[in-house]
């Protein structure tokens, strides 16, 4: 991206995309201290050219809320994820927000607040029913979906509603 920023005006979107590009290297790497200030910078740029409305400006809120979630800094991350997440309902860019928020609600409520715990339930069933809208009745992906939400109810120890998920996904996957 030095190379590009160089060459093109500060808000260009070759440069944006670029700089988006290296953040998500920086997260497939586990290298998230490097990815929180490119996207930083590329929400100032995207909020500038096209409002915090924007779906690219959400997707790399989402992106910020994640790579503080995966530092273990839930608290950071919280507020962007529930940014990103409510601003983005029903837009299939930002879906994959809603199990890092789900995920970061299990850690909050890893300290045995009631609420904390309710939160992360209440996150679940949402996130359940988001999946169920956007993803095909007895598909695989809604099976991995499932077991995904499934695993982190177990982690609230929420194991009655965690079974008949684990079932469904079995089912799916045996058809």
């Amino acid at each position: 991206p030095e190379m590009t920023r160089s060459h093109l005006p500060p808000r260009h979107n070759v440069l944006r995309a670029d700089i988006t590009t290296l953040a998500n290297v920086y997260y497939r790497l586990s290298r998230h201290e490097n990815a929180i200030p490119l996207l930083e910078e590329c929400i100032k740029a995207f909020e500038a050219t096209r409002g915090r409305q924007h779906t690219e400006t959400l997707v790399a809120i989402g992106n910020l809320g994640a790579n503080y979630r995966s530092l273990g800094r839930v608290a950071e991350a919280v507020p962007f994820l529930e940014e990103a997440w409510r601003s983005g309902k029903g837009r299939a860019e930002l879906h994959f927000v809603g199990s890092h928020l789900l995920g970061a609600y299990v850690a909050v409520a890893g300290s045995a607040k009631e609420s904390d715990v309710a939160k992360a339930l209440a996150m679940a069933d949402e996130l359940l029913a988001a999946n169920r809208a956007v993803l095909r009745n007895q598909s695989p992906e809604l099976a991995q979906e499932l077991n995904s939400v499934a695993m982190r109810l177990l982690d609230l120890r929420a194991f009655e509603k965690a079974e008949p998920l684990i079932r469904e996904a079995l089912e799916i996957r045996e058809k």
